[in-house]
Parts: C-alpha cells; structure tokens; sequence
C-alpha cells in the first residue's frame, strides 16, 4: 500500500494503523508483537505508539502482556454496560467478565498512559437507553477512557435495529454531560451489508 500510494516521504499518508477485522489480536500475539515490532522499528515503518492501536473483544487474561510488550492504543469492543446484555451480544463475555475486563484495563492504561477507546455498537432497544449510558459512564468512571459510538448497519434477517440518529445524539451528550469524551462514528459500508 505504501509503494502504490508513494509513502516513503517524511510526511506519511497513512498516518494511523488499527489492527481490526483481521480476528482477535490478543489470541495471536506473537504475531501482533512481531508486526508492531516491525511497524515500529526505525528501519522498519517507523510508526509511534500513539500512531497505532490494537482492537479487541476484551481477551482480558492477554491485556497484561499487551501493556508490558506492546504499549499502543488499545480500544475494546465493549458494546454493552453489563454482563448479562454483553453475553447476549457478545459470547466472549461468558469468559472474561467486565468486572475481570476492567481490572485489566486499569492496569493498561496504569502502564501506557493512555485512554482505553470504547467501541460501543447502538442497538436499538437494546443497548441504546439513559439507563445502559449511566451504566457506561460508571465503568468509565474506573480508568482513563474514551467512548466511540457507532452506527449499526442492519442486514437481512438480523435481529437488531439501528439506533435512530436523534437517540445516538442524546445517548452521547448524557456520557459528555458526566464530563467523558463520546464520539459518534457514522455509518460506512451498509450498501455492501458490513
């Protein structure tokens, strides 16, 4: 990608890497730990810690390890403020609990010294309530966080609708009224069903 788009220049184009979509990073770390290596090696890409995040489903008993060994932006998919609406949502969690998730990201962001970076699919009807935003705001309250709210993009026979734009907006002015960083990503790739 660098060589089709002529990036070797001092001023890079591609300015940030997220490591997403690819499968779980932290059950691959010793291949995530030797590609930021290489992406972070000055004869190498050359990129900053802060130019890099690694996204995760809360694989929280690797969080330690990725704070001591890799040290980047972390950002977890966290999508539901408790247990019981997360195992629903996300199975991960009848593993890793978000009591045992927050815990470890205490201790990332005790070592890296930066925010954890929410990602908070809106489901309506699901997930999308004042309550489930104070519920949110209570588990942000316990470390250095920011929250990225992000637009559903329904399919065919999926069980989920997406939040209306006007809740999104209310949802997000509820978490920055408590003093926390939300931010609203919109949409990108319903036409292809993503």
């Amino acid at each position: 990608v660098k060589d089709v788009l002529k990036d070797w220049g001092d001023q890079k184009i591609i300015s940030n890497i997220v490591f997403m979509g690819q499968g779980e990073p932290l059950i691959n770390m010793k291949n995530l730990k030797t590609a930021i290596q290489i992406l972070k090696d000055e004869n190498g890409l050359n990129y900053g810690n802060k130019k890099i995040t690694v996204s995760t489903s809360g694989i929280a008993n690797k969080i330690v390890e990725a704070a001591n060994e890799i040290g980047t932006y972390l950002a977890v998919s966290l999508h539901a403020p408790n247990d019981k609406l997360r195992e629903d949502i996300m199975p991960i969690n009848k593993k890793f609990k978000i009591k045992e998730l927050i815990k470890q990201l205490k201790y990332y962001t005790s070592v890296v010294r930066e925010p954890i970076f929410l990602e908070y699919v809106m489901l309506k009807d699901i997930n999308d309530d004042l309550n489930s935003a104070n519920q949110l705001v209570k588990i942000m309250s316990q470390f250095p966080s920011k929250v990225n709210l992000i637009e559903f993009n329904s399919w065919p026979g999926v069980k989920y609708q997406p939040t209306s734009r006007e809740n999104i907006e209310k949802f997000s002015k509820f978490i920055q009224s408590k003093g926390y960083m939300a931010f609203i990503r919109r949409s990108r790739g319903d036409d292809v069903m993503a």
